[in-house]
């Protein structure tokens, strides 16, 4: 079991036939429609996003709701990666400070910064907004006679690089 669970906002729709949270894309590619939207522009909704159009010749919009994408990846990855890459991705289109208001069988509805509001279609929906910790599940394991650390995504949902580093410290205090 994943230590974390990937985070399922309360939009209408997200319950639909047509949507997928990130975690079952990889391996699952397949499965995905033609025009797929990924909603998430941090650098797993990014990364993931990329993926489908380069790897699997998918169409595919990357919506972000903040005004940047990635905030979330450090500079060297971004500078290096990131950036030169997406533009080279002619069926991948990037848009930010998106905020999904709707999931239909047909496409998503979100609003932009101005507040006008766009329907892109599409058959696969991608969930990509974050991932929530199991914490519950961590302390369930604790009988009391023993000493518990929770590190990684059981203390703090993050990146591959912050739950390396945490299980470092967690490890040094045994």
């Amino acid at each position: 079991m994943p230590c974390s669970r990937p985070t399922m906002p309360n939009i209408r729709g997200i319950d639909g036939d047509n949507v997928v949270d990130v975690m079952k894309v990889y391996g699952g590619e397949e499965a995905l429609g033609q025009r797929v939207v990924v909603m998430g522009g941090a650098c797993t909704g990014v990364e993931t996003g990329m993926h489908l159009a380069r790897d699997f010749d998918r169409d595919v919009v990357v919506l972000g709701r903040n005004a940047e994408i990635c905030k979330d990846a450090p500079p060297t990855h971004y500078m290096s990666v990131l950036t030169s890459d997406i533009s080279k991705i002619e069926n991948l289109d990037v848009r930010t400070s998106a905020t999904v208001t709707a999931i239909t069988p047909d496409g998503v509805v979100y609003t932009d910064a101005e507040g006008v509001e766009h329907t892109v279609p599409c058959d696969s929906v991608v969930v990509a907004v974050g991932m929530t910790p199991r914490k519950k599940e961590a302390m369930a394991l604790y009988t009391g006679d023993t000493r518990l650390i929770t590190i990684g995504d059981n203390r703090k949902a993050g990146n591959i690089m912050d739950l390396v580093r945490d299980a470092y410290f967690g490890a040094s205090q045994i």
